[in-house]
């Protein structure tokens, strides 16, 4: 049965008012909701705080090899923050392109806010990122700080997982695709990014 308009206007106010909560509860729900009304409210912090925490990763990984202090730290999760947005911008653009070639409807400018509610448990690594930083090197003794490491570290996977299945939710969402054709679109950037970088990896390492 159709809802008529004002119980369509009262059901996405609702939506709207809780989105943070259905994005975590009903996330097919709440990206419906982003992709029909093209809602970009909050979009530019997620993408903001999603670059930062892309930076803060970095530090982490610099401090693993023991070269990143917390001036670096505090450099790279700056410019993650200031810059990290193009990198999704790009990204929504090929996921554009790509999902064109599959029937997809989604174009980049409506992608992006699906991306930016998408990073929200990556965005919730934060935390759990400036913990194994304060930790430093990996730990090899089994002690309170070797489980805390991998306590955090099982915790940001996890997150990332959770990041990864609420982009193919939404992806299915904004550009009117299976849940299948949305895990393919995200894989034929990834297929037109690697393929040619393996292939002439493999090229010059047999002609060398």
């Amino acid at each position: 049965m159709e809802l008529n308009e004002f119980e369509e206007y009262t059901q996405n106010a609702e939506i709207e008012e809780n989105l943070f909560k259905k994005i975590i509860t009903a996330p097919k729900e709440a990206f419906r909701f982003i992709a029909d009304h093209q809602y970009e409210k909050h979009m530019v912090q997620l993408l903001v705080l999603a670059g930062m925490t892309s930076g803060l990763d970095k530090a982490v990984e610099k401090t693993m090899a023991g070269d990143s202090g917390i001036i670096s730290a505090l450099i790279y999760t700056i410019i993650g923050g200031l810059f990290g947005w193009i990198g999704y911008y790009i990204f929504s653009g090929i996921l554009s392109l790509t999902g064109r070639w599959l029937g997809g409807e989604g174009r980049t400018d409506t992608i992006l806010p699906v991306i930016s509610y998408a990073a929200i448990p990556t965005i919730a690594t934060i935390p759990l990122l400036i913990v194994r930083y304060a930790i430093g090197f990996e730990p090899i003794v089994f002690d309170i700080k070797f489980v805390v490491y991998y306590v955090v570290l099982f915790i940001e996977i996890a997150l990332s997982f959770w990041a990864l299945a609420l982009l193919v939710i939404g992806l299915a969402q904004v550009q009117r695709f299976s849940i299948g054709k949305a895990i393919l679109n995200i894989l034929l950037p990834i297929l037109i990014i690697f393929v040619p970088i393996l292939i002439y990896f493999f090229a010059t390492s047999t002609t060398s």
